[in-house]
C-alpha cells in the first residue's frame, strides 16, 4: 500500500495559477498511483486545493483518451463554486472545458471534459449508463460526509470497475476520512496525503448554555450566547466572522437578534441551501474592506471558501435527517457535531491568516469521532429503487463499504412493493417510470397515477411543493398546514400577502415544470385527497380530539390550535417532525370520508375481541371496523355466538392468561393434585402448570358454551378415566382423622398439607401418608380457634417430645377444653366449644 506525505515548500504550480496550493506537491504521486492502480485515496487537509486542482492536472494523462473526468460534490453550491474556479483557472467561461450539472441548473457543452455534478445527478447518470462509456475518471470529493447517494454510488462504481470497466479510474478525496478503511475496501488502493494550507487557529471554549440539548431553554440560551459572542468578536477582533448554526430557523432568529446591535458598516448575511443562487454567492463573495458576519448551516464546512473569514463561532450543533422505520416518517434531529466536523469548521478560520475559533461548548465535552453514515439512519426508499433498477433487490447482492440498516432497507422494500414499483421479479414498469422522475418514489408514484385521473399537472406541482422547502415564511406557515393554499400561491393568488419566499416559489414552479409543462391558470383539486393518498397511503390520520390525530400506522400527530385543519375528521400527513412521542404536522390536507372509503374499501376490516367486564364478571364482545390503527366505528355486544365466542376466548386467554376463568376450589385443588403427582412421576402425569395449560388451549374449546365454561370437566378431559381413578387413589382430596372429620388436603405448595385441630388427632400414633404410603403428610396442628401452633411430619415425635409444653400453653388459653396428659389414650373430639358455654379465647 502506497502512502505519501510530502512537504510542499518551493513547489511550483504546473498550471501557473494565481496562488500556490499545497496539493501540487503530490500531483506526481497521484498520477503514478493511477498509472498502476484503478483507484486511489487522497487525504488532503483543509485548503490544500484538491477539489479544484486534481481534475485539471489529470487531463493530460494517457488513460483519459478523450473521455471526461466527473467530480462529484455533496452540494449544489459547492459544485457550482468549484466548477467556476476551474473554468477561471483555465481562462474560460463556465460550460466550456469545465461545466456542472446540478438539480434544475446545467452548464455543459460538447467541449466539456471536466463535469462537476451533485451526488443525486451522478446516481442517475450511472443508472442510465452503467458502463460510463464517456468517462475516464470519477472523483468523489468530501467523502467524509457519507450521504446515502454517495455510498450507493461507490458500491455501484466498484462493481462497474470489476465487471465491465477495469480501465475506469476512481479517486476518493477528503480531509477527515479513515483512509485505511476505504483503501482496504478498494483492494488496497494507494493512499496519498497532502498538507493543507492553513495558519494557526486558537481554539477558545465559551459554553453557551448549561442546559441539556432537549431542554426547553437550551436553544434560547445558545442563540443568545451566539449573539453575544458575535458582538464581542466585532469589538475585540479584526476580520470577518463565520457562524455555524444548526438550521435556517436559528439563522433567521440570530439575524433578528443582531439587528440594530452591530455597526452599520458590518454586513450580516445568511448562507444555507434554500437561498437563491444570488444570495448564496453574495455570502461567499470576497468583500473588499467590508467586514462580514456570515450565518451558515453546515453547508460552509467544506468545499466552499469564504474569503476574509478568520474567526469562526461554532454552535456545535448540526441538523440531520433521520428516518423512523416504526412510524414511516422522516424528521430532522439536532445533534452535536462530530470531532471531525468541529475540526473542519475550525479550519475555516485559518485559510488566509491566523485565526480564532470560538466553540460554544465545554472543553471537556466528548464528541463522536465521526457522524454515522446516512445509510444507517435515513430513508432508503430511493436507494432501494435505484438498486432495483441496477438489478438487485437483495441487500447482500452488493458489496457495501457500510451495509445499510436492515430495518430501514426492509421498510423501504415493503413500501415500494405496496406502491407497485417492485415485485418478486424486481423493478416493475411503473417502478422504472417512477425512478426516472426527480422526486421521492412516493411522489413519483403519485405523479404516475395522476395521469390516469387527469391530474398530472396538479400532481407535478404537489410533488414539487413537497420536494422543496416550504415557501411560506415562518411563522405564517404554522397556522396553515394545508397544501391546498400552497397550490393557490403557485397560481399567483394572494393567499399570503407579504409572507411568500419568492425564490422558494420560483424553485417550486421550475421544479414542477421540469417534470411536466402545462398551464398555470388553474389546478384540478377536486380529488386532491385521493391524489395524495397515492403517495402517502400510510399517512392518513383520524382526529382523536383537540387537534390530535392517529395515523394508519398508529403514530400520533398534532396540529396547532389555530390551524385551519384543526377540526377535520380526517387528514393526510405530508410533512411532520418533532419528538418521537408526538409529531407536529407541517403540511397536510383534509381527506373526505367518501374518498377514504373509496381508496381503502378493500383494506378496511372488522376485528373482534373479548373484553372482560369485572363488574359483571362476564365477557363482552367488542367489534371495531378498522383501517390499520384507525378505528372507523365500533360496537359492544353482550350476546356472542358460540363458535365465535370459542375462538375469541381462546385468543383472549392466550394473551391474558387463564386467571379470568372461574377457578373455584375444586378446579384449583384438582390442578394442584395433578401437579403434585407430576413432580413425582412426569411420565405418568401431565404438567398442569399455567404455562403448560396455556401452550395449547384446544383442550378447552369443546367445553366453552354461551352459558359458560365447565372448567373442571375440561381439565379432567385431559387425563382419561384410568388416570382420574389413579389420581383419586394416590392423591386423595380428603382424609378422615380420628375424630371422624373428613378434612381436605392441600397440595398447592408442592407438599401435602393437613390442617387440623390438635384435639382431633388424639390417639393417632402414626403420621398419615399418601401416594401408596410413600409421601408423609405435613400436619399443621391448630388450636381450638384454628390458629397454628405446630407443624410436623412426625406425629409420634410430637406427642413424645413437644406436646407437654404445648399442652401447658393451650390449657392456659383454652381452660374449658380437655387437655389430657396422655394423648395416645385420650378420646379425639371435633368439638370447638365447651358444653353450654361460649369458648373463651
Amino acid at each position: 500500500m502506497l502512502e505519501v506525505e510530502i512537504n510542499y515548500s518551493n513547489v511550483k504550480s504546473p498550471l501557473n495559477s494565481v496562488e500556490y496550493l499545497p496539493i501540487y506537491s503530490v500531483i506526481t504521486n497521484i498520477k503514478l498511483a493511477l498509472n498502476t492502480s484503478s483507484s486511489c485515496v487522497i487525504k488532503a487537509a483543509t485548503g490544500a486545493g484538491k477539489s479544484s486542482v486534481v481534475p485539471l492536472e489529470l487531463l493530460g494523462e494517457d488513460w483519459i483518451k478523450d473521455r471526461k473526468i466527473i467530480l462529484v460534490e455533496p452540494r449544489r453550491i459547492a459544485a457550482r463554486s468549484v466548477a467556476n474556479w476551474m473554468a477561471k483557472t483555465l481562462g474560460e467561461s463556465i460550460g466550456q472545458s469545465v461545466g456542472y450539472r446540478v438539480h434544475l441548473d446545467t452548464k455543459v457543452s460538447e467541449s466539456t471534459i471536466v463535469e462537476v455534478v451533485t451526488e443525486g445527478v451522478f446516481v442517475n447518470k450511472l443508472l442510465s449508463d452503467p458502463e460510463l462509456l464517456d468517462t475516464a475518471c470519477v472523483i468523489f470529493d468530501e467523502f467524509h460526509e457519507r450521504s446515502v447517494d454517495l455510498d450507493l454510488s461507490l458500491s455501484l462504481l466498484k462493481e462497474c470497475q470489476e465487471v465491465v470497466r477495469d480501465d475506469l479510474k476512481l479517486i476518493i478525496m477528503s480531509a477527515t476520512i479513515d483512509t485505511s478503511q476505504i483503501s482496504l475496501y478498494l483492494d488496497n488502493a494507494p493512499i496519498i496525503e497532502s498538507e493543507g494550507r492553513s495558519y494557526p487557529v486558537d481554539i477558545l471554549y465559551e459554553p453557551g448554555t448549561n442546559s441539556d440539548l432537549l431542554s426547553y431553554s437550551f436553544y434560547s440560551d445558545l442563540l443568545l450566547a451566539v449573539v453575544n459572542s458575535v458582538i464581542d468578536v466585532i469589538n475585540n477582533y479584526q476580520g470577518s466572522i463565520l457562524v455555524f448554526l444548526p438550521g435556517v430557523g436559528e439563522i433567521k432568529r440570530v439575524l433578528t437578534l443582531l439587528s440594530n446591535k452591530l455597526p452599520s458598516d458590518i454586513l450580516v448575511l445568511p448562507l444555507y441551501s434554500g437561498l437563491s443562487r444570488e444570495d448564496q454567492e453574495l455570502a461567499i463573495a470576497p468583500s473588499d474592506s467590508t467586514r462580514k458576519v456570515v450565518l451558515s448551516t453546515s453547508i460552509a464546512e467544506s468545499s466552499i471558501t469564504i474569503d476574509g473569514v478568520n474567526i469562526v463561532i461554532d454552535s456545535g450543533l448540526i441538523r440531520r435527517p433521520t428516518f423512523n422505520s416504526k412510524n414511516g416518517m422522516e424528521s430532522l434531529e439536532t445533534i452535536f457535531v462530530s470531532q471531525a466536523s468541529a475540526d473542519q469548521r475550525a479550519g475555516r478560520a485559518g485559510r488566509t491568516k491566523p485565526g480564532v475559533c470560538i466553540r460554544l461548548w465545554d472543553s471537556h465535552k466528548k464528541l463522536q469521532k465521526v457522524i454515522e453514515p446516512g445509510i444507517l439512519r435515513e430513508d432508503l426508499t430511493p436507494t432501494v429503487l435505484n438498486l432495483a433498477a441496477w438489478g438487485y433487490v437483495d441487500l447482500s447482492s452488493l458489496n457495501w463499504l457500510t451495509p445499510p440498516n436492515v430495518s430501514l432497507f426492509n421498510n423501504a422494500l415493503d413500501l415500494l412493493v405496496s406502491l407497485g414499483c417492485i415485485n418478486d421479479s424486481g423493478i416493475t414498469a411503473k417502478g422504472r417510470t417512477v425512478r426516472s422522475l426527480p422526486v421521492h418514489p412516493r411522489l413519483g408514484s403519485m405523479v404516475y397515477e395522476a395521469k390516469k385521473v387527469d391530474m398530472l399537472h396538479t400532481a407535478t406541482f404537489v410533488a414539487a411543493i413537497l420536494s422543496e422547502k416550504d415557501f411560506i415564511n415562518y411563522p405564517n406557515r404554522l397556522s396553515q398546514s394545508d397544501i391546498f393554499y400552497r397550490l393557490e400561491a403557485c397560481l399567483n393568488r394572494s393567499v399570503y400577502p407579504g409572507t411568500i419566499n419568492k425564490y422558494g416559489l420560483k424553485r417550486v414552479k421550475d421544479y414542477a415544470n421540469s417534470m411536466h409543462s402545462g398551464n398555470t391558470v388553474s389546478f384540478n383539486t377536486s380529488s386532491l385527497g385521493k391524489l395524495l393518498m397515492y403517495a402517502y397511503p400510510d399517512r392518513v390520520a383520524k382526529s382523536i380530539g383537540e387537534g390530535r390525530f392517529i395515523t394508519i400506522n398508529g403514530v400520533e400527530v398534532s396540529l396547532l390550535d389555530h390551524d385551519t385543519l384543526y377540526n377535520c375528521p380526517y387528514i393526510i400527513v405530508l410533512n411532520s417532525g418533532g419528538t418521537n412521542r408526538i409529531n407536529k404536522v407541517y403540511l397536510a390536507h383534509e381527506i373526505t370520508t367518501s374518498d377514504l372509503y373509496d381508496r381503502f374499501k378493500t383494506t378496511m376490516e372488522w376485528s373482534s375481541e373479548l373484553i372482560y367486564d369485572k363488574n359483571r364478571s362476564m365477557f363482552r364482545l367488542h367489534k371495531e371496523y378498522k383501517l390499520g390503527a384507525i378505528v372507523l366505528k365500533s360496537e359492544t355486544l353482550n350476546k356472542i355466538p358460540t363458535d365465535l365466542y370459542q375462538s375469541l376466548l381462546i385468543s383472549y386467554l392466550s394473551k391474558n392468561g387463564l386467571s379470568t376463568l372461574n377457578w373455584d376450589k375444586k378446579c384449583n385443588s384438582f390442578v394442584d393434585r395433578v401437579n403434585f403427582l407430576n413432580r413425582i412421576d412426569k411420565d405418568k402425569f401431565p404438567d398442569f402448570s399455567s404455562t403448560a395449560l396455556i401452550a395449547d388451549l384446544n383442550w378447552l374449546k369443546p367445553f366453552i358454551t354461551s352459558g359458560g365454561i365447565d372448567l373442571l370437566s375440561a381439565l379432567k378431559g385431559l387425563l382419561g378415566w384410568d388416570r382420574l381413578k389413579l389420581i383419586d387413589e394416590l392423591a386423595p382430596t380428603h382424609i378422615v382423622v380420628p375424630s371422624g372429620s373428613n378434612i381436605p388436603l392441600d397440595y398447592s405448595t408442592g407438599e401435602v398439607i393437613l390442617k387440623v385441630r390438635l384435639q382431633e388427632l388424639f390417639g393417632l400414633t402414626v403420621t398419615p401418608v399418601v401416594y401408596n404410603n410413600q409421601v408423609p403428610i405435613t400436619i399443621h396442628l391448630l388450636s381450638p380457634a384454628s390458629r397454628p401452633i405446630q407443624i410436623t411430619k412426625d406425629l409420634k415425635s410430637f406427642w413424645d417430645n413437644t406436646y407437654i409444653d404445648v399442652k401447658k400453653d393451650l390449657k392456659g388459653r383454652y381452660p374449658k377444653h380437655h387437655w389430657p396428659d396422655n394423648p395416645y389414650q385420650a378420646t379425639p373430639t371435633n368439638r370447638v366449644k365447651g358444653k353450654g358455654k361460649k369458648q373463651r379465647h
